[in-house]
């Protein structure tokens, strides 16, 4: 009965949390994320499909007419940072960034889910192939092991990630 007593305590107090801020202060990647190429758009396309299937990526959507491929949903997990009191990001080479949390006892608390797609459109512009990348439907949250709490975390891109697609197709 004691280790019981115990246990919700100690699942009481761990559950309990804080934010350090409710919305990330900084602003990151909002505004879309386009680079320009002097290769032709079937050039581009064929890249774009060459990184999806070298990378191990599922396609969800593969249209060459409109130049648009997505992905199927993507966990973020291994490249997330959260935002410092200072506001800059914990881990600046992170390709997503969330909101903090810590409990009442001054843990970090990290999402344990963190995933959302991303998708490539190639179209001609002038003498020029203008790739856009984008991060999207971006979600994080924390779920406690008992279930009995759901933290959501505002989530948003850094740009790191779509910076390492466009070298690669460059």
């Amino acid at each position: 009965m004691k280790n019981l007593i115990f246990l919700l305590v100690v699942i009481g107090l761990s559950s309990c949390v804080t934010p350090q801020s409710l919305h990330l202060v900084n602003i990151y990647q909002d505004k879309p994320f386009v680079i320009y190429s002097e290769k032709s758009k079937d050039e581009v396309w064929s890249k774009v499909i060459d990184i999806f299937a070298q990378k191990g990526l599922a396609i969800n959507v593969i249209d060459k007419s409109s130049g648009l491929i997505g992905s199927n949903e993507y966990s973020f997990g291994n490249s997330m940072t959260y935002e410092m009191e200072n506001g800059m990001p914990n881990d600046t080479t992170a390709w997503v960034i969330v909101n903090k949390y810590t409990s009442t006892l001054g843990n970090i608390i990290l999402p344990n889910t963190i995933k959302g797609s991303f998708n490539v459109r190639v179209k001609e512009e002038g003498n020029k192939t203008a790739i856009n990348i984008n991060l999207v439907n971006l979600t994080a949250w924390y779920l406690h092991p008992s279930g009995s709490l759901q933290i959501p975390y505002e989530i948003k891109s850094t740009g790191k990630f779509e910076q390492s697609i466009s070298d690669l197709l460059k």
